[in-house]
């Protein structure tokens, strides 16, 4: 814990203290992002977690470092996450690092860009309205970056929602799925689902002809083109 709190003492307005700033975003033809980001200190987004830095953790950062760099560009928002590394233990504690850097080097293109990131979320939040879309945190996560890596991102996602490591029961046991799905939904039931014909054109991965493939592709390859990812 002292290492992870040292950690955030040492970033540039670490010691800053944090506060809320407000966000009223309107997306051309859409609807309009409304709230608050808490933890901004000099424009960043600092947030330290004790446990594992996880994908849930990460999206969170990249949310709401989206929806500031839309409502306040001139901040030149950036998020830092802290977490524990996926390897670190007791005996040898390790940090995990998510970094966001601005967007681009000046305001108007820093609201720009980041309107169209924006845009994704708030799209796939509403056709998740609509119905439980096949996307799961963790899962979708080692998906997009399997295929980034230009790795099979099926081995990985199937590893991820059914994977009993460390005798812990895989993502498809979460009750959210488990309702959803049933408790015995299979990695092969999850494949078998084909995009939607609206789920196409710029900004899908049109190569994934799986549902869960290319909705993991659509929430996570703006994030990882974005994310540095570094263990401390």
């Amino acid at each position: 814990m002292a290492a992870l709190v040292g950690k955030v003492n040492t970033l540039p307005g670490g010691l800053v203290p944090p506060g809320a700033v407000e966000v009223n975003v309107a997306l051309p033809g859409g609807p309009s992002v409304v709230g608050s980001v808490p933890g901004v200190r000099n424009g960043a987004i600092v947030r330290c977690t004790y446990s594992k830095l996880a994908p849930k953790h990460r999206l969170r950062a990249w949310a709401q470092f989206v929806a500031l760099s839309a409502a306040h560009p001139e901040l030149a928002p950036s998020a830092v996450t802290i977490g524990q590394a996926g390897s670190s233990s007791a005996a040898h504690p390790r940090l995990s690092v998510s970094t966001f850097g601005p967007l681009a080097g000046d305001d108007a293109s820093r609201r720009a860009r980041a309107m169209e990131r924006l845009a994704v979320l708030v799209d796939l939040y509403e056709r998740g309205m609509r119905e439980p879309l096949p996307i799961y945190c963790a899962t979708s996560a080692a998906w997009a970056e399997a295929a980034r890596r230009g790795d099979d991102p099926r081995r990985d996602a199937r590893a991820m929602w059914a994977s009993t490591f460390d005798e812990l029961e895989g993502e498809h046991a979460d009750p959210e799925h488990a309702l959803v799905l049933g408790p015995d939904a299979s990695f092969d039931q999850l494949l078998a689902l084909v995009p939607e014909d609206d789920e196409t054109g710029p900004g899908w991965a049109m190569p994934e002809q799986s549902r869960v493939g290319r909705l993991a592709r659509r929430l996570w390859d703006p994030v990882l083109s974005h994310e540095q990812l570094a263990p401390s």
